[in-house]
């Protein structure tokens, strides 16, 4: 069987597609010893090698629901994901995330949280309102 050239183009167009499609996809399952340093690497690999949000905030909710005892490292996931909707243009997700980390920060728990999610967040917030309102906020 003989393919025309058009055919032959056409058909490797079309593999190109699922394989990017294949890359951009999230996955269907994580394994359950997966440790949770693991989870955040595989995270940050699909959003910069592969620019795959959806698979990036998968592995960031998936730690948190199976962590919830690691406070410190579930504000930083949380951060991420809001970081993640922010780089997404998706403001006012992002600037409703932001603000739920900044109040854990006004817990007494919160002297196990790392120093840098509550700091950054203030920035974003600020950069978000200069975006979306032409002002800083003072926050």
């Amino acid at each position: 069987m003989k393919f025309k050239k058009d055919q032959l183009y056409i058909a490797l167009l079309l593999i190109i597609i699922f394989i990017i499609a294949g890359c951009r996809s999230v996955p269907r399952e994580i394994p359950d010893d997966l440790l949770p340093e693991e989870f955040f690497r595989l995270a940050q690999t699909a959003m910069v090698d592969w620019g795959n949000h959806r698979a990036a905030l998968f592995y960031y909710e998936e730690f948190i629901n199976r962590f919830p005892d690691m406070r410190g490292k579930i504000i930083e996931a949380e951060y991420e994901i809001a970081f993640i909707h922010f780089k997404r243009r998706h403001y006012d997700e992002a600037r409703r995330r932001f603000e739920s980390i900044l109040a854990q920060y006004e817990t007494p728990e919160s002297i196990h949280f790392n120093e840098w999610p509550r700091v950054l967040s203030i920035r974003i917030l600020e950069t978000i309102d200069q975006r979306q309102y032409g002002r800083r906020a003072g926050r």
